[in-house]
C-alpha cells in the first residue's frame, strides 16, 4: 500500500479531534430534545445545537491553508495523512 497524500492544504489548528466534544454536545441536545418534549408535547419546537454547546469551547481552534509556506519539508510534513 502506498503513501497517502491531502490534495487540498488545509488543517486543523491547536488540540486533536473534536469527537469527544460533539458526543457530549449531541447527548446533551437529545437530553434537551425529551425533557421539552415531555414537558409540553404540543409547542414542542426542536432545539438548536447552540443551545447547549459552544463552538469556541471545543479542541480544535478552526482551520487554516497553508499552501504559501516556503519550508517545503514542513509542508510535506503537513499534507501526509
Amino acid at each position: 500500500m502506498g503513501k497517502s497524500y491531502k490534495k487540498t492544504p488545509i488543517a486543523g489548528f491547536g488540540g486533536g479531534s473534536e469527537k469527544s466534544d460533539k458526543v457530549i454536545a449531541h447527548r446533551k441536545l437529545r437530553h434537551k430534545a425529551k425533557v421539552m418534549l415531555s414537558q409540553n408535547p404540543e409547542d414542542y419546537m426542536e432545539p438548536k445545537i447552540e443551545e447547549v454547546s459552544d463552538e469556541w469551547d471545543m479542541a480544535k481552534d478552526g482551520k487554516g491553508y497553508f499552501g504559501d509556506i516556503e519550508d517545503k519539508k514542513y509542508v510535506e510534513e503537513l499534507m501526509r495523512k
